[in-house]
């Protein structure tokens, strides 16, 4: 029997300004460019925070749109969130909210995501730490901007090259390594 080489996989960089991406990757023709399927933000609602407006993830509709993507998907990667150290609380309460709705919304569709901290996948996949120059590399990695052409739409290009890190690195023990490097991907130009 012939290992299958087509891998789906869904990345979800979370946040109230998140976004998931579903993209096929071929890993038998890693010169080539994945495709992206899907992309989209993360669903939110308003809600009324003393006397000013606040977002939240909506839960039911994540739920609805990630329900039909997780069928075709064989990984799940999400970013690990975490605090930083001078985060107010306010921050630190809204991105714990985020996460554990996310996590609460795949148990419920009985997805066992990937978590990955920022720190690993975007070394792995020699992606810079500003926004548009990640934003650039995803361009670079998926044969252009298409489903992220705005700069606002960074967390759209994350969310893809999350989903990217986890299809490379389905399988393998270790995940900290060079995928991009190894897996002949285009370098972004300097």
């Amino acid at each position: 029997m012939t290992a299958r080489t087509v891998v789906r996989a869904l990345g979800i960089d979370p946040g109230v300004t998140g976004a998931w991406a579903l993209i096929e990757i071929d890993k038998a023709r890693l010169g080539h460019a994945p495709h992206v399927l899907a992309v989209g933000d993360l669903p939110v609602t308003a809600v009324s925070v003393s006397a000013r407006a606040a977002r939240k993830i909506d839960a039911a509709a994540l739920e609805a749109a990630l329900s039909p993507l997780l069928v075709k998907a064989d990984i799940v990667t999400v970013e690990r969130l975490s605090a930083a150290p001078r985060i107010s609380s306010t921050a630190a309460f809204s991105l714990g909210y985020t996460a554990g709705t996310i996590d609460a919304v795949l148990t419920k569709l009985g997805c066992q995501p990937v978590r990955v901290s920022p720190s690993v996948w975007k070394r792995a996949l020699l992606v810079p730490a500003d926004k548009s120059a990640a934003r650039q590399r995803a361009s670079a990695l998926f044969g252009g901007a298409d489903h992220w052409p705005c700069e606002s739409d960074h967390n759209r290009a994350e969310a893809a090259l999350l989903a990217l890190y986890g299809a490379l690195t389905a399988g393998t023990a270790d995940k900290r390594r060079n995928v991009s490097a190894s897996a002949g991907m285009p370098k972004l130009a300097a």
